[in-house]
């Protein structure tokens, strides 16, 4: 490496000054014409090159110089630095320039590094720059230091032939290199295994400074190996042994190791070991490196032995003990779990448990000397084993039904062995009944219901719907009747009138997969309420709305046209209805309930048949029911007694309302004819036909029906508080029947006829369930109808005339 340094220092060192002064004065003469010149300590210009020698502990060399500066034109000043080509890094180079006085004369201080240094002195002035160069050697003639442990003595333990390793440590150090190196130059290196069969081991090292100096280390290791001892004979851990109660001697292990440094494994040590004092026989050894490992074998009856092991001429004496157990009590085990679960909607379970007696004496349990017994607080009861029990083991299993009552019974297990110990051990019983917290479910219609009555239609809204309610525990729960408060075990329905006239809702006598209801509602809004209690009290409240609304009837404003033209067809004939002769808004009346005859054309017979080209006369006259529709001022109500036979007038087939009565999507047929009304069931759901009775009065009619099993056919008479005044049809429970009745009932205003098939979406069976209704009469009672009496309908009308003329 290369360092370079250089320095000046200004001072007024008075001293210096002095002494410099008489040199120079002494060699003045000779230098006078010089711009640099030196002198080293002895007042002599320094030669170049030089070579010094370190001083001991030193890793540098210093000296001091005196430099003079002079130029010829002017002041000069001096600047000095020093490199050094170098592989030791203990010291930086120096060279440092100190002024003395305010002249041009200066003490040079140096430090030079071992190695090759190189000083430079330099002259600045007016004139120019002058250099002067000096080669300074150092030499480092000093070797490292190794430090080691000296010659070794190492003891190998007895027993051991490889040998032990042997671990030293050796360092180098040196006056100027921070790392001299350190080379293991022979002989064995530090952990290594030494043996005494190696013994003595030389060991040596070097070591080299970064200067090239080296030194050498040496020393000794001697390993000895320790004598063999004797062999050692352990059997402690054998000084009791204990013969079960009830046996007279006992198969006894005695056991020990031999610590021997010539066993080796694999020996064969059979016969080295022997035993005596006692009948033990050696019957297992196992040899290892160093010891053996060894069983002795005997069947002793309860004494004191002194027993003798021998091996490699030791021989260990102990006194091994064999003792009677005493006899014990007999051990009861009872049953682990006794804690029972009675899950929600059960009040019993069936408990299972096992009960194990074992005693050291008896080789078998004596049922004459055992006993189980029970009490739940009713008193003891004797507890009986299931068949199986096993006598050998003592092993006992039990059944019982467990209710909430057997909470805290206690079991007794109760024992006495052949030598007259009894043991008695009881345990006690938790029965937890789990609480019936779920409060039934209510099944109802999912969504509110809306129905829009026709505004010509007087009768109420027919509604029928569903509803089940079931509990967890407890199953479907039963209807309270119509009144009666929520119990236990039942539900209630309400209905809650929000807006409107008001209505009735009604159970239904019909009850598969949930009890039908039916609701007659005039228009407004309601609110079914269904409360549900099962018998542990949980409640559960559902509600959903019915909306029934109506639009106002549109008004019936009907007059004679007084002259109308009609063309004739090719036999000079015209068919002539009300609607073409009418003039207004027939509302809620319909065109079919008025007749036409024409009187004076070619043909008076033949009613509203035009004959002939000419002007003629008509009549038009109201033939409808004089019951039924919105009464809008109608001027009849005085005739009373009107007959109504089959299905026409106030019961045709557009005065009927006709649904399905369960969820399916695919309804029955009802059908209509003059005399007769029939409804046939559908592919998964009935059918059902419902009308009001316009007026009070007397109703008759026959019917027949045929329905399979799981289908019930109903005719039913409702009356306005939702009272069923009839129930006919419905036969036993999955029975397929035919069958037919008559019915001859008095009647009010406003009750509800019901027609209905229905059933749990069913699948028709191979045949149809049916209802026919034939023979029908409806007569109004004398003292008048709500809708008119006689020849006048339910709006203001009277008959009226005009002129019609033929053209062809």
């Amino acid at each position: 490496m290369e360092r370079t340094n250089f320095t000046f220092v200004s001072t007024s060192n008075w001293l210096k000054t002095l002494a410099l002064t008489l040199v120079f004065g002494f060699a003045g003469a000779q230098m006078a014409n010089a711009q640099i010149f030196v002198f080293d300590a002895g007042g002599l210009p320094p030669v170049s090159p030089m070579t010094k020698v370190l001083p001991e502990g030193e890793c540098g060399y210093q000296f001091q110089w005196t430099v003079g500066v002079s130029d010829p034109a002017g002041p000069a000043t001096a600047t000095a630095y020093i490199t050094t080509s170098t592989v030791s890094t203990s010291v930086n180079p120096g060279a440092t320039l100190m002024q003395l006085g305010f002249g041009q004369t200066y003490v040079l201080d140096v430090i030079a590094a071992v190695g090759t240094n190189t000083l430079t002195i330099r002259k600045d002035g007016p004139s120019g720059s002058v250099t002067q160069t000096y080669i300074i050697i150092v030499d480092d003639v000093r070797a490292p230091q190794i430090y080691g442990p000296g010659n070794m003595v190492v003891e190998v333990p007895s027993c051991d032939p490889d040998g032990v390793p042997v671990n030293w440590t050796v360092s180098t150090v040196d006056d100027c290199d921070l790392a001299p190196m350190l080379v293991h130059t022979g002989g064995p290196a530090s952990g290594s295994l030494l043996s005494p069969a190696g013994s003595p081991y030389t060991v040596t090292y070097s070591s080299t400074d970064d200067d090239g100096n080296t030194a050498t280390y040496e020393f000794s290791i001697t390993v000895n190996q320790s004598p063999d001892p004797d062999p050692i004979v352990d059997v402690s851990g054998n000084g009791q042994f204990s013969v079960p109660a009830c046996q007279p001697s006992a198969s006894v292990y005695f056991t020990g190791n031999i610590y021997d440094c010539g066993i080796s494994a694999g020996d064969d040590l059979t016969g080295q070991i022997t035993v005596s004092g006692a009948p033990l026989t050696v019957v297992y050894i196992q040899e290892e490196d160093g010891f053996a490992f060894f069983e002795a074998v005997g069947n002793l009856a309860p004494n004191i032995y002194p027993v003798q092991v021998s091996y490699g001429g030791v021989t260990v004496s102990t006194l091994f003990n064999v003792i009677q157990d005493a006899n014990q009590l007999p051990d009861i085990h009872m049953p682990g779990n006794l804690t029972f679960l009675l899950p929600a909607c059960t009040n019993q379970i069936a408990g299972r448990f096992a009960i194990t007696v074992t005693d050291d004496c008896d080789p078998t349990i004596s049922l004459n000397r055992l006993s189980f017994t029970y009490n739940n607080g009713s008193g003891p009861q004797t507890l009986t084993p299931l068949p199986g029990f096993d006598l050998a083991q003592g092993y006992f299993e039990f059944e019982r039904q467990l209710t909430a009552a057997d909470d805290g019974a206690v079991i007794t297990a109760r024992y006495t062995d052949g030598n007259g110990n009894t043991r008695q051990v009881d345990a006690t019983l938790s029965v937890t009944s789990q609480p019936d917290t779920w409060a039934p479910i209510i099944i109802y219609p999912s969504q509110d219901i809306n129905v829009d009555l026709d505004p010509c239609e007087d009768d109420p809204a027919l509604v029928f719907f569903e509803i089940t309610a079931t509990d967890n525990c407890d199953g479907d729960l039963d209807y309270a009747g119509d009144g009666n408060p929520l119990t236990p075990g039942s539900y209630t329905v309400t209905l809650n009138t929000l807006s409107g006239a008001g209505g009735t809702v009604s159970v239904f006598p019909i009850d598969i997969g949930g009890r039908r209801w039916l609701a007659t509602l005039d228009p407004g809004e309601y609110q079914i309420v269904i409360a549900a209690q099962d018998l542990a009290g949980n409640i559960r409240q559902e509600d959903f709305q019915l909306a029934i609304t109506q639009d106002p009837p549109p008004p019936t404003n009907l007059a004679c046209n007084v002259d109308i033209n009609f063309t004739l067809d090719d036999n000079c004939q015209r068919f002539v209805t009300a609607d073409m002769v009418l003039e207004g808004e027939f509302g809620c009346a319909d065109p079919n309930d008025f007749r036409v005859n024409i009187a004076t054309d070619d043909d008076p017979t033949n009613g509203n048949i035009l004959d002939g080209c000419g002007e003629f006369i008509y009549e038009v006259t109201y033939v409808g029911p004089d019951i039924d529709g919105p009464n809008q001022g109608g001027s009849g109500g005085g005739g009373g007694g009107a007959v109504v036979n089959g299905f026409t007038g106030a019961f045709a087939s557009g005065n009927w309302n006709t649904g399905i009565p369960g969820t399916g999507t695919t309804p029955g047929d009802v059908t209509f004819t003059a005399t007769t009304l029939s409804l046939v069931s559908g592919a998964d759901d009935g059918v059902f036909a419902s009308i009001s009775m316009p007026a009070d009065g007397q109703l008759q009619f026959d019917f027949d029906f045929q329905q399979e099993a799981d289908i019930i056919d109903d005719v039913l008479l409702i009356d306005l508080n939702g009272n069923i005044i009839l129930s006919l049809g419905d036969g036993p429970d999955d029975e397929i029947i035919t069958g037919s009745g008559s019915v001859n009932e008095s009647v009010q205003s406003g009750w509800i006829l019901i027609f209905s098939i229905t059933g749990d979406d069913f699948q028709t069976g191979g045949f149809d369930s049916f209802i026919e209704v034939t023979n029908f009469r409806f007569e109004e009672d004398a003292t008048g109808g709500g809708g008119g009496g006689g020849t006048f309908p339910f709006f203001n009308w009277e008959d009226c005339w005009g002129y019609v003329t033929g053209e062809d």
